[in-house]
């Protein structure tokens, strides 16, 4: 059985110069490397080169190129910057000395600070066995994330809840869903980190999805990532779970964007995310 020890291990490089790596890729059934991977790898780079007492507190990225599942990821670290109280780390992965996606990431040092968050009202963790009770096994199975997993033989690590999926009045698209795994307490805040971003890149395009289902049922479409951001706000609690909270307020000219935040079993805000995707109908 697959463990989430299995999994960061594969997130791990293998040094081959100063500032220079290389990445193993996880299977895919569309045949092209998972954004999340070359997210979460890039950010192991980066990592690897910035003093021990700085944790990511941002990132910034583009997907230039889909990766060859048949080639190894080679990243390259440039030193940017390393101030009094923040590191800046630039990372590009490379195949066939192509650049397929560049990070730029920002690391501070621990601080003491106002506090204020979006506060979730009424919320309380999803009882795993009535939603399990409510969507039978094969319905769970084909749900976005879930499938997703399963295709990439991931699925015995993560599982996806649904919470929410839903159109509001304002014309904004939100989807809710509950994220569950064995324990990953014990992880070092940079693994942590790393394991977020991998998951942050499931549902966001099922968020640009929900305002056109009876369109796309009935016409083919390709989706990829385009770029995507993450906030690292607050010390990252995972032993529950995580509530993921995405809402897309627009697609057009083939793009789709999604914003959202990811919470703690508590309700604590942990990370925010954004991402624009390629979202381009074609005629049947």
């Amino acid at each position: 059985m697959k463990t989430i020890d299995v999994l960061h291990e594969k997130i791990k490089l293998k040094k081959t110069g100063d500032s220079q790596f290389e990445g193993e890729n996880f299977f895919t059934p569309w045949g092209r490397v998972y954004g999340g991977q070359v997210l979460a790898q890039a950010l192991y780079a980066a990592y690897q080169t910035v003093p021990a007492d700085r944790n990511c507190h941002s990132l910034h990225s583009y997907f230039i190129l889909g990766g060859d599942l048949s080639l190894p990821v080679q990243y390259e670290v440039d030193i940017i910057r390393d101030g009094g109280s923040f590191t800046t780390r630039r990372v590009i992965a490379k195949q066939k000395n192509k650049p397929i996606f560049i990070l730029a990431a920002s690391f501070q040092i621990d601080e003491k600070g106002l506090s204020h968050q979006e506060i979730l009202p009424n919320f309380s963790p999803p009882n795993k066995e009535e939603v399990l009770a409510y969507f039978n096994k094969e319905t769970m199975d084909r749900m976005d994330g879930n499938a997703i997993l399963k295709g990439m033989e991931l699925d015995q690590i993560f599982q996806f809840l649904p919470v929410e999926r839903t159109m509001l009045d304002s014309g904004l698209s939100q989807i809710q869903f509950w994220t569950q795994s064995e324990s990953w307490e014990t992880f070092s805040t940079p693994e942590k980190h790393q394991l977020l971003a991998f998951i942050s890149d499931f549902g966001i395009m099922a968020a640009m999805s929900v305002p056109h289902i009876k369109e796309l049922e009935k016409k083919k479409m390709m989706m990829a990532s385009l770029d995507h951001a993450l906030w690292f706000h607050r010390p990252v609690t995972v032993s529950q779970g995580v509530l993921t909270r995405l809402q897309s307020p627009s697609t057009s000219n083939a793009r789709g964007f999604t914003r959202g935040n990811i919470y703690d079993a508590q309700g604590n805000l942990m990370v925010s995310v954004a991402q624009e995707g390629l979202f381009r109908i074609y005629e049947s």
